[in-house]
């Protein structure tokens, strides 16, 4: 390994410990938090919110990505290339629902935004002048709202930071300068500030404002759809809630984890208003992933899958072929998220009710056995999840076959529709793209990234944590894994622990064994080359050597 290599695998295995570290420091938050309460107040929680807040959240999610597109419409046109929404809305789209659960969100999205502008003609300068634009666009938006909101509704900073100020608004003063400085210097300015070696050029000052007003609503929005779920529980102070968000969000920048999972909830809860419960919020923060970054990601990975599988593969335009080459990747987190979405499932109490009607309809040994399964499957989609990023049309089948046991597990388990659902889309989106797994090569055979172990990991011990959270503290500690019943959930809790080591062992076990039966072919071929080598060649007969 030459030391270029070196240092780029310790970097990565530098940000991996960074991302594991961090998370972990996020969930020991949360249960410090959460540990005083019970679960079952999350749950209640959950029921409060009504259908109509979270349709309410849902249109402020499709009104606030629609401000998000109108980042790129304006930094094309900063860029000299302007190009009307209804051909660029799709790309500027799929970046945006990436960039969203990636890391470092400003900076991930930048290759793919790439890519999917190439296809519009947008050349690679072009493409990085948008991207500076669209960081100009959050910075100043964020700046201005987080800047107004901290004037009027600081956030008192904890005595043991030490710091020479007791809140916010000190903060918040500067941020507005900040802003005012720069729409006063684009109107009068040169259009270029220099900050030691930096130079940031400033487009003109209308341009500057519409920029402004589109981050602005564009943050108003985001916040708004959490705070119309939060509110579902009662009246909560709209500024105090902003300036939390807001303080979560910009730490949820700064460190590099995957949307922030994690990082931003806990942020939250330790930022929320007084007249705010941490079970509320929770609850809350719930819906909240799964309406503003899950549910553009599964719209997102349609999208590319459609035009994927545009004319049966006959069609090699090039945003065709650009969604061919991403829509694998997309497959993968989806599918790595819906494992993980099933072990947190399996692993939280359902509801008495549904169980109970379930039970006069099935034997009991029915719904054990499908909650054992659906474990099965949920870390069965977790380890397969690498394949699907490279391809791999065994990794492709499995997934497939684990989804069709998985959907009518998750109903005779609990009735759990949301994930029935959740699992039904998925499969057939594999099945819209199935040309594009045409890598034959088995998945034992696959090397594994470390980024995937790593999150492989972290998914895991997140699930350990819930367990643990639900358990240790309540009356289900003295449960045994092999007692059965419709109101006992340690044991359902502890099957769940025995299915993961039982996929982790099985998926070990294939590739150990993979790698055996490799290793003696080759070393056969290598004794049959060299017994070869050493047959003479015999001559024939009546011929001379000259």
């Amino acid at each position: 390994m030459s030391p270029g290599e070196q240092r780029s695998a310790w970097k990565r295995w530098l940000s991996l410990g960074i991302n594991v570290t961090l998370f972990g420091v996020a969930i020991a938050i949360l249960h410090h938090i959460l540990t005083e309460y019970h679960v079952s107040d999350v749950v209640t929680s959950l029921r409060r919110i009504g259908w109509a807040w979270i349709w309410a959240s849902v249109a402020l999610t499709v009104l606030g990505y629609a401000a998000l597109i109108g980042y790129d419409y304006l930094s094309l046109r900063i860029a000299g290339h302007p190009i009307a929404v209804r051909r660029m809305w799709s790309a500027s789209f799929v970046s945006h629902a990436v960039q969203n659960s990636a890391p470092m969100s400003i900076v991930a999205g930048s290759g793919l935004r790439y890519r999917l502008f190439s296809r519009l003609g947008v050349s690679g300068s072009e493409t990085a002048a948008v991207v500076a634009g669209n960081l100009l666009t959050f910075v100043i938006g964020l700046f201005a709202v987080a800047g107004l909101s901290f004037v009027i509704a600081p956030i008192p900073i904890p005595a043991m930071f030490h710091l020479p100020f007791k809140s916010l608004q000190p903060v918040g003063v500067t941020f507005l300068l900040l802003v005012v400085g720069a729409l006063v210097f684009s109107q009068f300015g040169s259009g270029s500030v220099r900050f030691f070696r930096w130079q940031l050029d400033l487009p003109r000052a209308s341009m500057l404002r519409a920029q402004l007003g589109v981050s602005v609503a564009d943050w108003l929005l985001s916040s708004t759809a959490l705070y119309v779920l939060v509110a579902a529980a009662g009246p909560v102070s709209y500024p105090k809630f902003l300036s939390g968000f807001l303080l979560a969000q910009i730490v949820t920048q700064v460190i590099p984890l995957p949307g922030g999972i994690g990082v931003f909830e806990a942020a939250m809860l330790l930022l929320k208003p007084q007249e705010l419960s941490a079970p509320v919020e929770t609850a809350a923060l719930l819906v909240y992933r799964g309406v503003y970054y899950l549910a553009p990601l599964f719209f997102a990975t349609a999208i590319l899958a459609l035009e994927a599988s545009n004319k049966h593969g006959r069609d090699t335009t090039p945003a065709v072929r650009l969604a061919r080459e991403v829509s694998p990747h997309l497959f993968a987190v989806l599918t790595f998220i819906a494992g993980f979405m099933l072990l947190a499932f399996n692993t939280v109490r359902e509801q008495s009710q549904g169980l109970q009607w379930l039970g006069h309809l099935l034997r009991l040994a029915v719904i054990e056995g499908s909650h054992f399964i659906g474990s099965l499957v949920g870390m069965g989609l977790l380890l397969l999840a690498f394949g699907l990023e490279r391809r791999l049309r065994s990794a492709f089948h499995l997934t497939v076959g684990l989804l069709f046991l998985g959907i009518p597990a998750a109903l005779l388990r609990a009735v759990d529709i949301p994930s029935a659902a959740v699992l039904t889309v998925l499969l057939m989106l594999l099945l819209m793209a199935r040309r594009e797994f045409d890598r034959t090569i088995p998945i034992t055979d696959e090397p594994l990234n470390a980024g995937w172990v790593a999150a492989v990991v972290v998914a895991v011990a997140g699930i350990g944590w819930l367990g643990i959270y639900l358990q240790v503290r309540h009356q289900y500690t003295r449960s045994l894994w092999w007692r059965f019943a419709l109101d006992q959930d340690a044991p359902r809790t502890l099957r769940v622990a025995i299915s993961v080591l039982m996929a982790v062992v099985i998926f070990i076990a294939a590739r150990l064994v993979s790698r055996a039966r490799r290793s003696r072919n080759v070393s056969g071929r290598a004794k049959q080359a060299s017994a070869t080598s050493h047959v003479k060649t015999p001559r024939r007969a009546g011929t001379r050597r000259s």
